[in-house]
């Protein structure tokens, strides 16, 4: 199967240098999915550095349109070379009844961080409830992000994370464009490394999930990506929080007078009268990249 999939690659790829001019398009939340016309054999993005592409950046303009020869009609062995391809498409698509993934990112986790290792830190974690949240938070930032829930977003990322899918959010809006993601399908999820900061604790949970993914105009049309197949996406997801919060669900001292608080909605100290500010009690998501 992999070896047809790689010969359909090759010749849509042939087909585009010799017919259609590329165009790079990114999507996923954050921009971390990459596409050329929807069957590149190779691609290569990452959300939190500037996306780089696998093609000489002397060979596309500031659109990211392919700026190499001239434009034109079809020509013959292009229509050949289309057809054949066509006539492969059609085929395996009759002869798999599921619908095809395109994959991304290395699915392979080499390693994972024992339930004991963290409980030396968060004496009352549990691995199974944690993996649980984080995807149902990995979800629901796709979701946030599809929506423009900024509200929602930014309960579940940290500040600098915020801010980033705040501006991009803006320029897709402003574009009257909509980045929608539907149907996920867990694939594997682990936790494969662990890094404690002082105060801090930070979970690298490692994730494969499938879904639909693709941005629609303000007609609905899709112009980037495709409902086609589904992306088959690995990710390496941060998620950080602060020991006390974790072993404390609400601090039980006032931080300026050091008194008892009582365990009240008030925010207020009644013996000193400081504003008592919380810590987030809940795992945040601070980093999310592409498996290398």
């Amino acid at each position: 199967m992999k070896r047809k999939i790689a010969a359909i690659s090759i010749l849509v790829l042939l087909l585009g240098f010799f017919t259609f001019n590329f165009i790079s398009v990114k999507a996923d939340s954050g921009w971390d999915s990459d596409y050329d016309s929807g069957w590149d054999s190779d691609w290569d993005s990452d959300w939190d550095s500037d996306w780089s592409s696998d093609w000489d950046d002397d060979d596309w303009d500031s659109s990211s349109h392919y700026s190499g020869g001239s434009g034109g009609g079809i020509s013959a062995f292009g229509f050949f070379i289309f057809i054949v391809a066509l006539v492969i498409i059609i085929s395996l698509s009759q002869s798999n009844n599921n619908t095809p993934e395109r994959s991304q990112g290395n699915s392979n986790f080499n390693k994972s961080v024992d339930e004991e290792e963290i409980k030396k830190h968060i004496p009352n974690f549990n691995k199974e409830v944690f993996l649980t949240q984080a995807y149902n938070n990995f979800i629901a930032v796709q979701n946030a992000w599809s929506e423009f829930d900024y509200d929602a977003l930014r309960k579940l990322l940290s500040d600098e994370l915020y801010n980033t899918y705040h501006s991009q959010l803006v320029a897709l809006k402003a574009k009257k464009q909509k980045n929608v993601m539907s149907d996920f399908v867990k694939k594997n999820i682990d936790i494969t490394n662990m890094k404690v900061d002082g105060y801090h604790i930070s979970l690298k949970v490692s994730l494969t999930v499938a879904f639909f993914d693709y941005v629609v105009d303000k007609e609905d049309k899709v112009i980037r990506g495709t409902k086609s197949f589904k992306l088959n996406n690995s990710y390496d997801l941060t998620f950080t929080s602060t020991l006390h919060a974790q072993n404390n669900k609400k601090s039980k001292n006032c931080p300026s007078c050091g008194a008892p608080l009582d365990d009240t909605a008030s925010n207020v100290c009644k013996y000193c009268n400081s504003t008592i500010v919380f810590e987030n009690h809940d795992w945040v998501l601070s980093k999310k990249e592409i498996r290398r």
